[in-house]
């Protein structure tokens, strides 16, 4: 009885010579008995249970396969929709090939509300493929968006800080368990102008709390807005959420005025809400600050004759009286940016 070799190549021919030999060690003539190899099958694949599935980027999976190689099993190829190499098991990987569990992940490449594809080929050993893949198709989900809420405030709350203070908020925070957060952005507007936005790297937080510092500037700020939202590595954002802080001088009264050096010039600096009686002298140049100055509780600010008052752009002195030109006949000059008002 003779055995072809597992090594044969498929479509070669075996040559055997056969001889006789009798007890007197005489031998016959040979004769030549020519042997084709041929394939018992080609080696065939098929997934066995659920053919599809609904997962997110990064989730994973498993899919159950059936191999069957009657030339025996060499190794299985697992590819995605572009032909891009996935996976590649040798058979000494595959303990059972009729019954075997590949597991896989879904990458972060893959397009959300598309299909991801997995297809599946094996080979024999003697160099055949299977005719047909089997095919594991793969819906990908989007990730749950990531959250943000203040903690202990209320949206578009109005909250009082003193100046050159560093408060702190508590945000309660949530994200999709796949993703890491990214960055916390902080938009400062001060009195309505141009924001001022900030990047808080808070790819280490894992929630579900994030409490952020913040430095009050040291210039009374009538109205500052911060706004924050924060996004996940995938740039998937939240919504935004604001407060509207009223920032305080930083000795807790309604107004101070203080020696300050204007680009060289020294100023009486006027910060707050004044709720008194008070004097501006000619003596002394004075300038108001960023925010606006608030004349209030009946109040009155008498104005010398010949005082200079600086302000920056866009701000303004409001409030229930303002007595101009009090004693004197010099006129008084207010500048902005160097412009008399």
């Amino acid at each position: 009885m003779y055995t072809v070799p597992s090594e044969a190549t498929i479509g070669s021919q075996i040559a055997i010579n056969l001889q006789v030999v009798d007890d007197l060690e005489q031998t016959s003539s040979s004769v030549t008995y020519t042997i084709s190899v041929v394939s018992e099958g080609a080696p065939t694949i098929s997934v066995t249970g659920n053919t599809t599935a609904n997962l997110k980027r990064r989730a994973t999976g498993s899919v159950e396969l059936n191999i069957s190689a009657p030339d025996g099993h060499n190794e299985l190829i697992v590819t995605d929709g572009d032909d891009n190499a996935v996976a590649s098991i040798a058979s000494s990987e595959i303990a059972d090939p009729s019954s075997y569990t590949f597991e896989f992940t879904v990458p972060d490449n893959a397009m959300v509300d598309g299909t991801y594809v997995l297809n599946f080929n094996a080979s024999d050993n003697a160099g055949q493929t299977t005719m047909t893949a089997g095919v594991f198709t793969i819906t990908v989900l989007a990730f749950d968006a990531p959250t943000i809420a203040f903690k202990n405030l209320e949206n578009e709350g109005d909250t009082a800080y003193s100046a050159a203070s560093s408060p702190t908020i508590t945000f309660v925070v949530s994200k999709d368990d796949l993703v890491s957060f990214y960055e916390l952005s902080v938009a400062k507007e001060v009195n309505e102008g141009t924001p001022e936005v900030s990047v808080v790297d808070i790819s280490s937080e894992t929630g579900p709390e994030i409490v952020y510092t913040f430095n009050v500037p040291e210039e009374f700020l009538d109205e500052v807005t911060y706004t924050f939202f924060l996004d996940d590595e995938f740039d998937e954002a939240t919504d935004q959420i604001t407060i509207s802080a009223n920032i305080w001088t930083e000795n807790g009264d309604a107004y101070v005025i203080d020696a300050f050096d204007l680009n060289g010039t020294a100023v009486q600096r006027i910060r707050g809400e004044i709720n008194e009686d008070i004097n501006l002298v000619a003596s002394n140049p004075y300038y108001l600050t960023a925010g606006q100055v608030e004349i209030d509780g009946g109040a009155t600010v008498n104005i010398e004759a010949g005082t200079t008052v600086y302000a920056e752009p866009g701000r303004e002195c409001r409030g229930s009286r303002l007595e101009r030109n009090a004693s004197g006949r010099r006129p008084r000059s207010v500048l902005r940016n160097n412009e008399v008002l």
